[in-house]
């Protein structure tokens, strides 16, 4: 319906600019281009309905947002319960993240979905970075995820909703053999530089990571199955498809 009230407006703005000209030699085009005007009125209203920008409930663009965010919860967590073998399952987030109706979304998608117990912990954020709003990603290091992962030596696998650090290539996580160390699923790749992951990927230093679908679409609603939405925009990128979607990921 969007694309409709988009053609309505634009065949209405074309007529009301022929009429325009027209009108000096042929008084009769004034009405007709005032007709005009109202249909271009009435399709920007309808084509902001459509786009729910006067609101609505679980309708709206806020909400529709929402679910396609949540979707990538509900991705995540489906596919680590393949993975988890019910042990526990370490989900990294900002310390904030379950104050925001998403984060708790999220937070229970994971918790009914992932497969095992579901622990939440964070990195703490320096005095000077909290008090300027600087985001976690972008003070991070190696030695602060190093840290992190050290407290839960029992998780199975690693979900990370704040990426990697920068300098994620120094990470003893990496330098350790893979049998000994937890599996990483990323729901972000954070601002993480000089990582190649698709060769990370490849070798299984990574398990999976959700980057931005290539065909990607922001003019529709999310629906309510949230595996649907999460196709819409996304795609869940592991060893199986990392060459198809090489383009996607982060260099």
């Amino acid at each position: 319906m969007v694309a409709l009230w988009v053609i309505v407006m634009a065949v209405g703005l074309v007529g009301m600019i022929v009429c325009s000209k027209k009108q000096k030699t042929n008084p009769a085009m004034q009405p007709v281009g005032i007709l005009l005007f109202i249909v271009v009125l009435i399709g920007a209203v309808m084509l902001l309905k459509s786009m729910d920008v006067f609101g609505g409930g679980s309708s709206s663009v806020l909400n529709s947002e929402m679910r396609f965010a949540e979707s990538r919860g509900v991705k995540i967590a489906k596919y680590v319960a393949g993975i988890a073998g019910g042990k526990e399952v370490l989900f990294i987030v900002d310390k904030n993240y379950e104050q925001g109706d998403l984060g708790k979304r999220v937070v229970e998608a994971l918790k009914k979905n992932c497969g095992g117990t579901l622990v939440l912990d964070s990195i703490p954020v320096p005095a000077d970075a909290e008090a300027n709003g600087t985001p976690i990603e972008e003070f991070m290091k190696a030695s602060h995820m190093d840290a992190l992962l050290a407290k839960h030596p029992n998780a199975a696998v690693i979900v990370s909703n704040i990426g990697l650090p920068q300098d994620a290539a120094k990470m003893a996580y990496f330098k350790a053999p893979a049998a000994a160390r937890p599996k990483m699923v990323l729901m972000n790749a954070g601002f993480v530089t000089n990582f190649d992951f698709l060769k990370a990927l490849q070798k299984g230093d990574i398990e999976a990571v959700i980057v931005t679908s290539p065909s990607a679409k922001y003019d529709i609603k999310a629906p309510g199955d949230l595996d649907k939405a999460f196709d819409i925009r996304y795609v869940l990128v592991t060893k199986a498809n990392a060459d198809q979607y090489k383009d996607q990921l982060p260099r």
